[in-house]
């Protein structure tokens, strides 16, 4: 789902990653047995689905960052999910999809350092 400027863009030892990884022994298994596990036609499965009173009781500190062409969740989606958890920011990474720090590395990785430096 990713543009094919942010695809040339990625490191070479990303494909080495993946390729290796494809190379396992049972990764199509595993990865097909986590699909299957976690969705379905129509989206994630419910039962697997954490719930607003569950999302509030988590303690962590959490930085959002939350592609605007992600096409698992719009972004009012995910400012729900963030806004219920005590401790979060939201951060819209425009032009992203579901990776965003695929799309927008610099960006990502200026707020990943700014939202650990708080801590």
């Amino acid at each position: 789902g990713h543009s094919p400027e942010t695809i040339a863009r990625l490191p070479v030892a990303m494909a080495d990653c993946y390729y290796y990884f494809q190379s396992l022994p049972y990764a199509r298994l595993a990865t097909l047995s986590l699909m299957e596990k976690a969705n379905r036609l129509r989206g994630s499965r419910p039962e697997i689905r954490l719930d607003a009173g569950q999302l509030r009781r988590v303690e962590a500190p959490a930085a959002f960052l939350w592609g605007t062409q992600d096409p698992f969740g719009s972004l009012q989606t995910g400012r729900q999910i963030a806004g219920l958890l005590p401790q979060a920011g939201f951060h819209p990474i425009q032009g992203a999809g579901h990776l965003p720090w695929m799309d927008a590395p610099a960006e990502c990785g200026r707020l990943a350092r700014e939202f650990l430096a708080g801590y």
